[in-house]
């Protein structure tokens, strides 16, 4: 399922190979952050879908994608793959999550 303009692709795949965290805040918050970090660590531009809360971008020669959603009242989930050379990338992912964990602190 492509998502919106900016063409962020979140699928069923997506969803199997991603790195999840559960936060208890406000949405909104949450993606203003993660995709301003998301920027910070990227090699080059963030292509976001604000309205679905996607983003993606380069970070250390892997394409990393970012979804962030509104999970239940109250709390928030960050999603986040990591893909290099075609292949999913654990740790980058996991690195990347872990960068906008500590920011949210």
């Amino acid at each position: 399922m492509a998502v919106g303009a900016a063409s962020v692709v979140v699928s069923q795949e997506f969803t199997k190979h991603a790195h999840a965290h559960l936060i208890t805040m406000d949405a909104g918050l949450v993606w203003a952050h993660a995709k301003a970090t998301l920027g910070e660590l990227s090699s080059g531009p963030v292509d976001a879908d604000n309205d679905a809360r996607a983003a993606s971008a380069s970070v250390d020669g892997a394409k990393i994608t970012l979804r962030v959603q509104q999970f239940d009242e109250g709390r928030t989930r960050i999603s986040i793959t990591a893909r290099k050379w075609g292949l999913y990338d654990n740790a980058e992912a996991q690195r990347v999550l872990e960068k906008i964990k500590r920011g949210l602190r």
